[in-house]
C-alpha cells in the first residue's frame, strides 16, 4: 500500500454523483489533477511522472512530504513538498523547467546553487541530480508535440541548448510565471468551484508555455555554470563504487584510490558539492539502500542483520540505533509495515484506492510524455 493520503481529482465527488443522479452523461474532465501526501520518500520519488528517479534521504527523522500534479493535455505542471534533506537522481523524460520557490537552506541541481529566481532547463532524456534541504519545488513539462505546435516546426529544429541549463530570471517574469503555476495548481487545491472547461485550459496552457518560453530565451548563466564539475563526477564515481561493492567494508582511502583523487580533493568534492564529508554521505546511501531492501524483505530467505551485513552494517544494534536516527523507526517497523501494506494491497486495479488510482493515471501521464 502506498503512503498517499488526501488524493483529489478535478472532477469532485459531489460533482460526478449529481450527474450520474440526474441520469446525465459523464464527461471526462479536461484537466487531470492529483494531490497526495507521503510518509516514505521511496513511494513519493516512485509516483513522480514524467521523471523516474531515486531518493536518498539525507536528513535525519521522519519523512513527510507531499505531490501536487496537474495535467493540462500537453504541459504537465508539479509541486512537491518534502521536509527531509533529499539527493534526487533521475532522468529527464520531457523537456522541463524547475524553480525551487520555497527552501529553507540550500537547494543545487546538477551543480547549480539556486537563489530565489534562478531556473534550470533539462532537455529530454536529460539526466539530473538535485541536492534539497526542506524545500517546495515546481516543474513545468512540455510534451515534444506541444512544442512542435507551440514553435511550428518539427522538434528537431528547435536549438537544442534552448531548453537547457539556468537562468537567472528577472523578478517580473518570475511573478508571471508563478502566477500561471499557481493558477493550474488551484485546481489540485480546489480554490474553485467548477471544473474547467477546455477554452480555459487552453489558455493557461498557453501561459504556461509562453513563460517558459521567455524563461528559455533569457541569456544562460556561465558563472553559475562554473561550479567545480569535476567535483560533480567525483561525487558520482564515489556513489558508483559504493553502490558496486555493498557488503564490503569499504574505507575513504579505497574510494578515493578507485576514483584516482587525493584523499584532500575527495573531501573537496563532496564539501563543494553535497555540504557534507564523504564519509557521512556514503554512510547515508548505504542506510537508504538497506532501507529499500527492508521494505522487500522475505523472513523466509534471510534475516535483517543479513540485509544490515549485505551494506557493511556488521554490528546489529548499532545499525538499528544508526537508522532510526535516520528514518525515524527501527528496521522492524519498516518492515511489518511494508508487509502489511502489500497484505492489504488488492490485486485488481478494480478495486484499487484512489491514492492508487493517481499512479495509474500518472503512469499513464508518463506514457504520453514519453
Amino acid at each position: 500500500m502506498l503512503g498517499g493520503i488526501n488524493t483529489v481529482n478535478a472532477c469532485t465527488g459531489d460533482q460526478c454523483a449529481s450527474s450520474h443522479a440526474s441520469g446525465e452523461s459523464v464527461r471526462a474532465p479536461v484537466i487531470s489533477s492529483w494531490r497526495t501526501a507521503f510518509s516514505d520518500a521511496d513511494e513519493q520519488a516512485a509516483c513522480i511522472p514524467v521523471y523516474p528517479q531515486t531518493y536518498e534521504q539525507l536528513g535525519c527523522g521522519q519523512f513527510s512530504g507531499e505531490m501536487t500534479t496537474v495535467d493540462l493535455g500537453g504541459v504537465l505542471v508539479v509541486r512537491e513538498r518534502v521536509n527531509r534533506r533529499l539527493l534526487q537522481n533521475g532522468l529527464i523524460t520531457a523537456v522541463s523547467l524547475f524553480w525551487a520557490w520555497k527552501k529553507s537552506h540550500r537547494y543545487r541541481s546538477n551543480g547549480v546553487e539556486h537563489d530565489d529566481n534562478c531556473m534550470m532547463l533539462y532537455g529530454a532524456h536529460e539526466e539530473f541530480d538535485i541536492l534539497s534541504d526542506p524545500s517546495e519545488m515546481v516543474a513545468v513539462s512540455l510534451s515534444e508535440q506541444t512544442l512542435a505546435d507551440w514553435f511550428g516546426c518539427p522538434t528537431e529544429l528547435i536549438d537544442p541548448g534552448l531548453f537547457r541549463g539556468p537562468r537567472k530570471v528577472p523578478t517580473d517574469i518570475a511573478d508571471s510565471l508563478r502566477r500561471a503555476i499557481m493558477t493550474g495548481l488551484a485546481i489540485a487545491d480546489q480554490q474553485g468551484n467548477t471544473i474547467p472547461d477546455e477554452l480555459w485550459r487552453d489558455s493557461i496552457r498557453d501561459e504556461l508555455l509562453q513563460a517558459v518560453t521567455t524563461v528559455a530565451e533569457l541569456p544562460g548563466d556561465r558563472q553559475i555554470r562554473r561550479c567545480e564539475r569535476t567535483y560533480e563526477r567525483v561525487v558520482r564515481a564515489a556513489r558508483e563504487f559504493t553502490l558496486r561493492n555493498s557488503g564490503e567494508e569499504l574505507s575513504l582511502q579505497d574510494v578515493y584510490q578507485h576514483i584516482g583523487v587525493s584523499r584532500r580533493n575527495l573531501h573537496y568534492a563532496f564539501d563543494c558539492v553535497m555540504g557534507i564529508s564523504p564519509g557521512q554521505y556514503l554512510r547515508s546511501l548505504r542506510l537508504n539502500a538497506a532501507r529499500r531492501d527492508i521494505k522487500r524483505w522475505n523472513p523466509a530467505a534471510h534475516s535483517l542483520a543479513d540485509i544490515a551485513a549485505r551494506w557493511g552494517f556488521w554490528h546489529p544494534s548499532h545499525f538499528a540505533a544508526d537508522y532510526k536516527r535516520r528514518f525515524g523507526e527501527l528496521p522492524s517497523e519498516t518492515a511489518h509495515r511494508a508487509a502489511r501494506g502489500r497484505a492489504s494491497s488488492p490485486v485488481e486495479p478494480s478495486v484499487r484506492t484512489s491514492a492508487d488510482r493517481s499512479l495509474l493515471d500518472q503512469g499513464n501521464a508518463r506514457a504520453r510524455f514519453a
